[in-house]
């Protein structure tokens, strides 16, 4: 998911790779599956400089 968000994908094109579908429905099921995935990695980083 990061991959896809860091090479400029859009929540749409995430959505469609994932087999979300290409509408709304599916684009903010992306952008929650990006949230959670900045978020886990934040309290990863946040984990290890401890």
């Amino acid at each position: 998911m990061l991959e896809r968000s860091l090479d400029g994908d859009t929540a749409r094109e995430i959505a469609v790779a994932n087999g979300w579908g290409n509408g709304k429905a599916g684009e903010r099921r992306a952008v929650t599956a990006q949230d959670n995935a900045l978020a886990a990695l934040a309290a990863m980083e946040k984990k290890l400089a401890a």
